[in-house]
């Protein structure tokens, strides 16, 4: 900021040691310090002001030119749908007086009457699964018979007869 060597900064603190004093050169140097900091960041916000407000100029033209650029593209779609909508009737009122065009996609052909008239599968109720159907087609135990213990292995013996299974342990 302020270009002074070493010989002018060693001229002016002897000056300021002589005019000021011992005693109050360090107070004077804190309060010299203290406005130079001050100026430094008013100085910092202004540069920082001027380069937002020259950078807000420079988006405000950029807009504006885009703003003129769209203003240009709409004119233009605006004639050439105002042109084309004037084709369009006129072309409309000329159509009406002659016949209509025929369709631009040709219906299919018709299906071959074996194919219309194949006959459906019959329906059939849904087959039960194998297991299901056998365990229907056997008789039902009578009252009686289910009282009897099932042929083959006793019920005791397929139990663990250890003492110490069939014991709660306290």
């Amino acid at each position: 900021m302020f270009n002074f060597s070493f010989g002018e900064l060693l001229v002016i603190g002897v000056i300021a040691l002589l005019v000021l004093g011992p005693d109050k050169l360090p107070g004077a140097a804190r309060t010299a310090g203290v406005w130079i900091g001050k100026i430094k960041r008013t100085v910092g916000n202004l540069q920082h002001e001027i380069t937002s407000q020259l950078e807000a100029e420079d988006l405000r033209r950029e807009l504006s030119k885009q703003g003129k650029r769209i203003d240009g593209g709409v004119s233009r779609a605006r004639k050439g749908f105002e042109r084309f909508t004037s084709e369009f009737n006129g072309a409309a009122s000329s159509s009406s007086r002659q016949p209509p065009l025929p369709p631009s996609r040709p219906e299919p052909p018709p299906a071959p009457a074996e194919v219309r008239a194949a006959p459906l599968p019959p329906l059939r109720p849904p087959s039960r699964p194998v297991i299901a159907r056998a365990a229907l087609d056997a008789p039902l135990p009578s009252p009686e018979r289910a009282t009897e213990a099932p042929t083959g292995t006793p019920i005791e013996s397929s139990m663990d007869s250890s003492p110490s299974s069939n014991q709660r342990n306290d």
